[in-house]
């Protein structure tokens, strides 16, 4: 079995695209490949496509089953997604990220969307390519049975801790599109990287602890720190097979425990 991976397109400026590293789907892409199935990724933003480019790219990529990580802010067009994704393929659609864990029933209800992960997205993917027709073993999801009723299961009991996950996939994907030469294109960090350095995007752990208002939060009040000889290694790997000298650490808060970001 074989799962499609998509970030939606959802910068209006086709001359600006956000190339930021799509940490979620590369992360669930590596977990399903080590459990035994086969991933393919299409980021839109980092690449802009046509509707007829996007047809031909989902056609070529032969999935049986699709996931779409979406931002709330992108729900117009992940659901016109969705459906050029049922007119043309007919296969079952996922979606997760903060659109899904927030408004899962909404999403359920206003697209031809079939099934809501809710929270971190690597073992309820897993789960649903491993129990696509009894989902109601699956923890964590929202999903249309037969009869197009909403049912929401039991919540993640645990999140996967990040020793145990693999790195992001990254073998599967078009390193150079998020190399950034020098500097951000969503941030200013012409003040920390000179032009021709060559910058890759890192975590070194998952969530945050406080309780901003403002803030969309996909794992609750909760934080995952990465073991730092994991994050030294990952860094080696990236110098060694992308010839990058810069990394920038892209933590929700990576200054939370400030002994262990000395280390």
């Amino acid at each position: 079995m074989k799962i499609g991976l998509i970030l939606p397109f959802y910068t209006y400026d086709a001359e600006k695209n956000n190339t930021s590293f799509p940490f979620g789907i590369a992360y669930i892409a590596n977990y399903v490949i080590q459990k035994g199935y086969s991933a393919e990724i299409l980021d839109l933003n980092a690449r802009y496509l046509k509707k007829e480019e996007i047809v031909s790219a989902l056609k070529n990529m032969k999935c049986n089953l699709f996931g779409i990580s979406a931002l709330s802010g992108g729900y117009t067009y992940t659901r016109k997604l969705i459906s050029i994704i049922k007119k043309y393929l007919d296969v079952p659609v996922i979606v997760g990220g903060p659109l899904a864990t927030h408004s899962a029933e909404e999403v359920l209800k206003n697209t031809e969307a079939d099934i809501c992960v809710i929270g971190l997205g690597e073992r309820p993917t897993y789960e649903i390519m491993e129990k696509l027709n009894r989902l109601e073993c699956v923890r964590g999801i929202a999903y249309k049975d037969t009869h197009g009723k909403i049912i929401k299961t039991e919540a993640q009991d645990k999140y996967v801790t990040m020793d145990k996950l693999p790195w992001p996939a990254y073998q599967i994907m078009q390193m150079e599109d998020y190399i950034w030469n020098g500097a951000s294109p969503d941030m200013d960090s012409k003040r920390l990287f000179k032009k021709g350095v060559r910058v890759m995007q890192m975590i070194t752990g998952r969530g945050c602890p406080m309780g901003c208002k403002f803030c969309s939060k996909v794992m609750g009040r909760s934080s995952i720190p990465r073991p730092v000889d994991d994050i030294i290694e990952e860094v080696k790997y990236l110098i060694k097979t992308y010839r990058i000298n810069g990394v920038s650490f892209r933590d929700e808060l990576y200054l939370l425990n400030r002994v262990r970001a000395y280390e």
